[in-house]
C-alpha cells in the first residue's frame, strides 16, 4: 500500500487576515465557471486576489505533480470585500 502525500504552500502570514468569529472557517475551492456562491467572484478575480497576494490561499498538490487544487481562506476573502463596503452599519 502506498502513501500520498501532500504540499501545501500558501500566502505569506502578514498577507493572511486574522480569523473573523462573523464568518465561517473555512477553505473554498475556486469556481470553476461562473461565480462563486459565496461572494459573487469570478475564477478570473480571485486569480487576480490571489497574484496580488491580497488573499490568503492553499495550493494543495502531489510532490512532482504540474497542478494542484486551489483553496482560499473564506474569511479572507469576506475581510478584503469589507474594505469596500460603504453605508450600513457596523454590528
Amino acid at each position: 500500500m502506498t502513501t500520498r502525500t501532500m504540499i501545501l504552500t500558501e500566502a505569506p502570514a502578514d498577507t493572511a487576515a486574522a480569523t473573523d468569529e462573523a464568518y465561517p472557517a473555512k477553505w473554498i475551492r475556486l469556481p470553476t465557471r461562473g461565480h462563486c456562491p459565496h461572494t459573487g467572484l469570478s475564477r478570473a478575480a480571485y486569480y487576480e486576489l490571489i497574484k496580488a497576494n491580497r488573499i490568503r490561499t492553499a495550493n494543495l498538490k502531489k510532490p512532482g505533480a504540474l497542478r494542484g487544487t486551489r483553496l482560499v481562506w473564506l474569511p479572507s476573502i469576506m475581510t478584503y470585500l469589507d474594505r469596500f463596503a460603504t453605508g450600513g452599519t457596523e454590528n
